[in-house]
Parts: C-alpha cells; structure tokens; sequence
C-alpha cells in the first residue's frame, strides 16, 4: 500500500509541458536550408498592464539663428522741468545819494590870477569832498571887473582865474571831463566883481 501510495502522486501530476524551440532568425541574404521550416517574425510579447515603450527617434536639434537683432525701445518724452517760485524776496531800499560839498568862493585882487596857499588848500579839500568824482561836475565860474567899454579885458582875466582852478582839481583828482570853466567877466550882478565860485553839481542839474 505504501509504494502505491508512492506511484499515486506521479499518476496524478500532469503531464510535463514540452519545450517549445524558438526559432532563430537568419541573417539577411542567407539562403534558408532546405527542410528548415519558414521562420515567422512573431510580434513581441507583452505583458499585460504595461504599455509597450515608443520607439526611440533621434532627438532633433533646435536651430539658433547666429545674430539676434534688437528693436530698440521708443524714446520716453521728456520730462519739461518744473519752473523755480517766483521770488518773493524784497530789494534793499536804495540808499540816499551821499551829500554834496557846499560851494567855495574864491576871492581876488584886482588884476591878479595868482591863487594863495588858502585858496589852494580850499579847492584840493572841495575835490576829496566830491563822492563820486566820475559821475559829478565841478563847475567854476570865474569873474573879473572891467569896464563896460571893454568886455573882452575882464573876460580874458576871469578866463586865466578859472584855469589855474582848474589846475588844481586836477592835480586832485577830479577828471578833466567833470570841469567845467565859465568865464563870465564882469557879468556879476551881486557879490565881489573879482572872484571865482566852485559848485558841485551831479548829472543833469543846471547851474547859474
């Protein structure tokens, strides 16, 4: 019984699978033998659940073109700057013209045209006086007696008086375009008949 039982598994078991040949594939442009059945491409075996895996292609090269041009961008308009305030600021008042030296008579004696030392010393100190000895005149008007039969002697005379006042402006400073000599003879109405007056007169202003 037991070496039946032994045959008893072997009767059971089911019959081996036998071994299926794969067939080869022949080299292409090699005749097949003869007697040798026909080999057929079988398509490949997949399993089920999985997808079969796309063919590999080459992978394609993407083209770069060599230069790249640039648009360049539309130019902003420009800004206009914005205007400074008006200022506010109030001007300094104009200080008042500086004050004017007071006329200087000189006096004479009949016939002469010399100018003393005294005389001398008031013309320099009326010139350093003048605040602005390019922009104010200097007017000297000069007398002398005379005769009324003969004008042009007294003229002559009060003429050399005023130039020799006129010497000394200059050599003070006062230029020779401020100075202004009238020799006026015996035209003086009022006053000593032989003398000579020094006014300082800015622009514009008229003198007797």
């Amino acid at each position: 019984m037991r070496a039946l039982d032994k045959l008893a598994p072997a009767q059971n078991a089911p019959p081996a699978r036998r071994p299926v040949a794969v067939p080869v594939p022949m080299a292409p442009g090699k005749p097949m033998a003869s007697g040798s059945p026909a080999t057929a491409m079988t398509p490949a075996r997949t399993t089920p659940g999985r997808t079969a895996p796309a063919p590999v292609t080459p992978a394609q090269t993407a083209t770069v073109p060599s230069t790249v041009t640039v648009i360049p961008a539309p130019a902003l308009p420009t800004e206009k700057p914005a205007e400074p305030p008006s200022s506010t600021t109030v001007a300094a008042p104009t200080p008042p013209p500086a004050p004017l030296p007071s006329p200087v008579r000189l006096l004479f004696e009949a016939g002469t045209t010399d100018l003393t030392p005294v005389d001398e010393a008031a013309i320099r100190e009326l010139a350093h006086a003048i605040p602005a000895p390019d922009t104010s005149s200097v007017n000297v008007l000069a007398y002398a007696a005379g005769k009324p039969d003969d004008a042009s002697t007294a003229r002559r005379l009060s003429l050399s008086r005023g130039m020799a006042v006129r010497s000394v402006l200059l050599a003070s400073g006062v230029p020779s375009t401020q100075i202004y000599v009238r020799a006026l003879g015996a035209a003086a109405s009022d006053g000593p008949a032989d003398r000579v007056e020094l006014i300082v007169a800015r622009p514009g202003s008229v003198t007797r």
